[in-house]
């Protein structure tokens, strides 16, 4: 794409500058930064907001978008929550690889009485997807080339933690892929000690 076909693109697509992204502030749709980072509250606990953008061409209709999932985030963790339960009932090895990792390092004496009783009761698995603490949401807003036309779609990114009773997070993640609709594409768990980190820190 030229140069003059850029900006006459630019230019048919945004009729206003300046814009309030939730958890972010004030955001300058001609002044784009490669990232934006905010710590902020999610269910009253500690939470991470990271918005990588991949080209300083946006549209508004793709920053639109990006408000509505920003606006929507309880919205999407329940759905996120239920597919998780679902993969579970149907012995998705991630998530019960997952829940069977962290069943030995509970302390919390109401879910070690559920363990005692059957670690491998579904409804005690259950109990801890419902006690996953969303950390953080990065959300990868990209241009997908289409005959020389910017087609922009928005790629986010759920990161799901277990919470033992003192606070702290283990460093074992549950991430969760969804397109720019909120459906889900993918899911997996990692390792994150940064975020584990982070979250831990008590600022």
């Amino acid at each position: 794409m030229n140069f003059f076909k850029k900006k006459k693109i630019e230019k048919e697509q945004i009729t206003k500058r300046y814009y309030d992204l939730p958890y972010i502030g004030k955001f300058d749709i001609l002044n784009i930064k490669e990232n934006y980072w905010s710590i902020s509250e999610f269910d009253k606990k500690k939470f991470i907001i990271e918005i990588n953008f991949r080209s300083k061409l946006i549209t508004e209709r793709t920053l639109t978008r990006i408000i509505s999932t920003l606006q929507n985030i309880d919205k999407q963790d329940k759905i996120n929550r239920e597919n998780l339960k679902n993969s579970l009932i149907d012995n998705n090895s991630t998530i019960k690889n997952f829940i069977d990792f962290h069943i030995d390092l509970i302390e919390d004496t109401h879910l070690l009485n559920l363990i005692n009783s059957d670690k491998q009761n579904v409804s005690v698995q259950l109990e801890l997807i419902k006690d996953l603490r969303l950390v953080q949401l990065r959300l990868f807003p990209f241009i997908k080339g289409k005959n020389d036309f910017p087609e922009l779609v928005d790629y986010a990114v759920y990161d799901y933690v277990f919470e033992f009773e003192d606070g702290n997070i283990s460093n074992q993640v549950i991430v969760v892929n969804t397109d720019n609709k909120g459906t889900i594409t993918s899911f997996y768990n990692t390792w994150d000690d940064k975020i584990c980190e982070l979250i831990n820190k008590k600022l």
